[in-house]
């Protein structure tokens, strides 16, 4: 059984029906096909902040999908910064994050439907000593970013995790993943931390449409 299964933005528009009822029928497939976490990404903001806000609460009632927003102020208690997940033997933890772009190019004014998108690489480092200095009760193996940008925003992130883990003191092995979305055609890079370590951190995009599914197994 999966620990997580997770859909990286543009899950509740664009299509044809979600111009129609704001995402209704986007909420009800996710839900039925097994989703467990989900991520903003900018065709989220083709709704109004007020029908996104009640699409994010149908998505988490009963606690069936986890919507992680990581870096866009203002959504509240209809998401969450992060979320641990283990692995049925409990052998590994893992916090998952959810960042949007930002981008200059994401959008027109540099905001999600107004609201302010916090640096990607500064949450990552807020997360990252949190997670370090305030839980490591939990005994997290790494932190994963559930991402929205493009492959060039991905890659930039990978090379500064790297570099960020490397001058850490927590103790956190070197390397990873982040799974991305946005980009429509199936990707996977390797970014290697160019030391001795020849440590790596994957980027993983699957594509659009749920047309393929790309299955991660963290050790």
């Amino acid at each position: 059984k999966a620990s997580a299964v997770t859909l990286n933005g543009d899950f509740l528009s664009p299509s044809a029906l979600s111009s129609i009822d704001n995402g209704r029928g986007h909420v009800a497939a996710i839900r039925a096909a097994g989703i467990t976490h989900v991520s903003l990404g900018n065709h989220e903001a083709d709704l109004q902040i007020s029908d996104l806000k009640d699409r994010l609460s149908e998505l988490g009632g009963r606690g069936s999908v986890t919507v992680l927003n990581s870096n866009i102020e203002s959504l509240g208690r209809q998401s969450r910064e992060m979320d641990i997940v283990s692995s049925e033997c409990k052998s590994v933890s893992v916090a998952l994050i959810g960042l949007m772009s930002d981008e200059s190019d994401m959008f027109r004014d540099g905001k999600f439907r107004g609201l302010n998108i916090a640096n990607v690489k500064e949450t990552y480092a807020e997360i990252s000593d949190k997670v370090n200095n305030n839980m490591p009760e939990n005994n997290i193996s790494c932190i994963v970013p559930l991402t929205h940008q493009s492959l060039q925003g991905d890659l930039n992130l990978a090379k500064w995790m790297l570099e960020f883990q490397s001058q850490s003191n927590s103790g956190t092995p070197i390397g990873g993943v982040i799974l991305g979305g946005h980009e429509h055609v199936k990707i996977h890079e390797f970014v290697p931390d160019g030391g001795s370590n020849e440590q790596t951190i994957q980027v993983v995009k699957s594509g659009m449409n749920a047309q393929r599914a790309a299955i991660i197994d963290l050790r």
